[in-house]
């Protein structure tokens, strides 16, 4: 089998560095608490024969309730009426983490995870490879309301079964297959080799290794690179590897993530992270506009308060493109990013600060959709489930009681708290003309956030994840 490092086509220094992943040669889980969590997380290997079943869907809600009041966290898994309703569950899909996974094809919308097709599973497990399809329909009785919101299609299976909505319990069952391959994915390639690896892990270890720390790009960088490599670490240790948290929680072992890994490599281009071309790319650049399309919206604003904070800063130290090719510490650090990840230029001022602007766009938007909102959504066995076994009834295929106390754990886990986007990072700077920017920054971003919550109040359902003040500054945990 061959190693993680050489599914990315690194050397395992590479990997160890800007990925915090360690060889699995000799795969070291030496801190005391990721070897709790992995020991923890062994009930959830292949044999389920004895475990409980939840005894109703309002069991899970009181447990789950409960569970995260102690963690003291929000119960945000139930942001809409009818949490486990179709209406909720298409909502989810364009207002919860899938939502930078939407394209638009044709008339319709879909998220397809069939790159989880045709891969080994654990026993008790059914295959997970979908297309979810959805429309956006007016929302309101009266036909010239230009209120939309979106509506299930169908579902198709891995075997080519396509179900729709009225088929009874075979499309409850079908919803939380597509459900639990979307949450398998999401996890797996848009959260941890995309965001964390290969955005955050490749601009922490470039920044470090080329830039000085009184460089004024590292200075710029410094609060998105914060807490990266060390996360990363974690992950790499508890995560990560045949002993790791994703291959007990989810429906793959080891051998079929690392070919998911690789899968999610050969995903990723320069534009992943690029907004405005991505939402052309995917065919969502309309649906924003219309304002059906929250994360498209909202995230516009937050791209273009980002684009405009670092081209300004920019050009504090660099009056022009050749300014920026004459920095010897710059192209080398453009040099070792693109080296590990795509996504970064430094050939012209322009291309420099777009790359800049995508890349911190990763570590703070895009981490907050894929990453951060996960334990308000990806909780609930009857809403979206981390795994779905065999049978024809909702009550057979949901997760037991232990696999789903497992995945919350595995969950809350991944998540921690590092330094906040609107945070004042303004003594990071190298003299006053680059603290004014930054400053300048700041202001952008609560103006953002007021105009969020004017939209907000005109929302059918009110999308808050992407406020400034939500928002981390890296990725961190």
């Amino acid at each position: 089998m061959s190693r993680i490092a050489d599914l990315w086509g690194l050397t395992s220094t590479d990997l160890e560095v800007a990925a915090g992943l360690p060889t699995w040669d000799a795969h070291p889980l030496g801190d005391a608490v990721g070897l709790a969590a992995t020991r923890v997380l062994q009930r959830v290997l292949p044999n389920t024969e004895q475990w409980t079943r939840w005894a109703s869907r309002e069991e899970v809600d009181r447990e789950l309730a409960s569970v995260l009041g102690a963690w003291g966290a929000a119960r945000r898994y139930t942001p809409w009426d009818g949490d486990t309703s179709d209406a909720a569950f298409a909502r989810a899909l364009v207002q919860g983490p899938m939502a930078p996974l939407v394209e638009r094809r044709g008339e319709a919308f879909v998220v397809d995870v069939r790159v989880l097709a045709g891969l080994d599973r654990h026993p008790g497990t059914v295959p997970l490879g979908c297309v979810v399809t959805f429309e956006f329909v007016h929302a309101g009785a009266d036909s010239d309301s230009k209120a939309r919101t979106p509506a299930m299609v169908s579902i198709e299976l891995e075997d080519g079964t396509i179900r729709r909505p009225g088929e009874g319990e075979a499309w409850e069952v079908a919803r939380l297959i597509g459900a639990a391959g979307m949450q398998t994915w999401l996890a797996i390639g848009p959260h941890l080799v995309h965001t964390h690896t290969l955005a955050g892990g490749a601009l922490a270890t470039a920044a470090v290794t080329a830039l000085g720390v009184d460089h004024p790009v590292r200075r710029l960088l410094a609060p998105h690179i914060a807490g990266t490599l060390r996360a990363n670490d974690w992950l790499g240790k508890t995560v990560w590897g045949p002993y790791g948290t994703i291959q007990a929680v989810y429906s793959f072992p080891w051998s079929s993530v690392q070919t998911l890994i690789a899968r999610a490599i050969a995903q990723l281009d320069r534009v992943r992270f690029d907004l405005p071309l991505d939402l052309e790319r995917r065919g969502m650049t309309e649906a924003s506009a219309a304002g059906d399309y929250p994360y498209g919206a909202d995230g516009l604003l937050v791209w273009n308060a980002i684009h405009l904070y670092v081209r300004e800063y920019l050009c504090v130290y660099y009056p022009d493109d050749a300014a920026v090719l004459a920095d010897a510490e710059v192209q080398a650090f453009a040099a070792l990013h693109q080296r590990l990840a795509p996504g970064l230029s430094a050939a012209t001022l322009n291309s420099f600060a777009r790359g800049l602007t995508a890349q911190i766009f990763a570590v703070t938007v895009h981490h907050k959709m894929v990453g951060g909102i996960s334990l308000e959504l990806l909780t609930h066995p009857y809403f979206l489930p981390h795994r779905v076994g065999p049978g024809e009834t909702v009550e057979q295929v949901v997760p037991f009681r232990e696999e789903t106390e497992a995945n919350l754990a595995a969950t809350v886990g991944m998540i921690s708290e590092g330094g906040g986007l609107t945070d004042d990072w303004a003594s990071l700077a190298l003299d006053e003309a680059g603290r004014a920017v930054m400053r300048a920054f700041q202001d952008d971003l609560r103006a953002v956030g007021e105009h969020i919550d004017a939209r907000n109040l005109r929302r059918l359902v009110p999308f808050s994840h992407l406020r400034p003040s939500e928002l981390g500054a890296s990725v961190s945990g």
